[in-house]
């Protein structure tokens, strides 16, 4: 499944809704087995939903920027909502900020007068080195247009 749809559906936001019956008895003995039925059946869908969750980040293990951004590309596509954009890589543990009529340098190639949502992240390494992930979201109309992925290492 692709990142956007797990994220989303992950969330409740994709997909039909989930629809549960009970029978109804009439009888008491049956209106108790019911009931305890019935807390059998909550208490598997809330341990279901709890552990079905994926909540472990796609990003965490990537060391190459070219597969860093292929995979925020798969999470954020373009088109997708500021909001969505943000919520997305603050899941995969970014501190983002929304930059508007600022500018930002890739590989020399200054970018001036552009909104953009900025998300840094530090990667433990090991005892010394961390590894530093800076990814520039570009906003069209507050939607995700191009992805700029820069990562460096940091350390004594």
């Amino acid at each position: 499944m692709a990142l956007a749809g797990w994220y989303n559906a992950a969330r409740g936001r994709a997909g039909p809704a989930a629809k549960s019956e009970v029978p109804i008895n009439s009888d008491k003995d049956n209106a108790v087995s019911s009931l305890h039925g019935g807390w059998v059946v909550l208490l598997s869908l809330a341990i279901g939903c709890a552990g079905g969750k994926q909540s472990a980040r796609h990003t965490a293990s990537i060391e190459r920027p070219a597969t860093m951004k292929s995979t925020v590309l798969e999470g954020v596509p373009r088109g997708t909502p500021l909001a969505a954009a943000k919520e997305f890589m603050e899941h995969e543990g970014f501190q983002c900020s929304v930059i508007r009529n600022g500018k930002f340098a890739d590989q020399g190639v200054v970018h001036e007068g552009i909104d953009f949502l900025w998300c840094d992240r530090r990667d433990r390494g090991d005892m010394w080195v961390h590894r530093r992930w800076q990814i520039i979201v570009v906003l069209e109309n507050d939607s995700a247009g191009d992805v700029y992925v820069s990562e460096g290492l940091i350390g004594p």
